[in-house]
């Protein structure tokens, strides 16, 4: 005998509402706006400080750009195939490698495609984590739920280049 068992179980002690699920979808996303408001600039000043062109620096940035647009499009075809939870498992995990991969890497022709792939994972990771948030959510808090997560979204994404002010940066 199969037994169907809901993943986020909604609980009387928190009046039927998932909300340590809520809340940890809410703050992942948004840390991984935060790394996205970081390493715009930070590439871009890399970059800068070993005498690339604005135009190499654009261009660089314009990967990420083209691979946040492929994300989009195979986002719903990596949660089929893969499921939700692994998708945006292997879109943390991706994104994580390459941000780390953005300091041991030297620029400029390896950071084209690692832009790419950076852009493609992101935007898997919030494509899946936000469909998870909308699963979720109760269909009567959907949308303040949603508006509290782009509140944070932004905060965080906003935060990023903040984190380069006051860190500093050097090469």
């Amino acid at each position: 005998m199969t037994q169907k068992v809901e993943p986020m179980a909604r609980t009387a002690a928190t009046g039927g509402v998932p909300w340590p699920a809520i809340v940890t979808l809410v703050f992942t996303l948004g840390a991984f706006s935060l790394n996205g408001g970081f390493l715009y600039p930070a590439n871009a000043f890399r970059l800068d400080s070993l005498g690339y062109s604005p135009a190499v620096i654009g261009a660089v940035g314009s990967a990420g750009a083209i691979g946040y647009v492929a994300g989009s499009v195979l986002a719903p075809f990596f949660a089929a195939w893969l499921g939700l939870r692994l998708a945006a498992i292997l879109g943390i995990l991706g994104t994580a490698a390459l941000i780390l991969a953005f300091a041991f890497v030297p620029p400029v022709l390896a950071w084209y495609p690692m832009r790419f792939v950076h852009g493609l994972a992101t935007t898997v990771l919030f494509v899946c984590g936000e469909t998870a948030l909308i699963a979720v959510a109760p269909s009567e808090l959907r949308g303040r739920v949603i508006g509290f997560y782009t509140a944070v979204n932004s905060l965080f994404f906003a935060l990023g280049p903040g984190v380069v002010g006051v860190l500093g940066f050097t090469d």
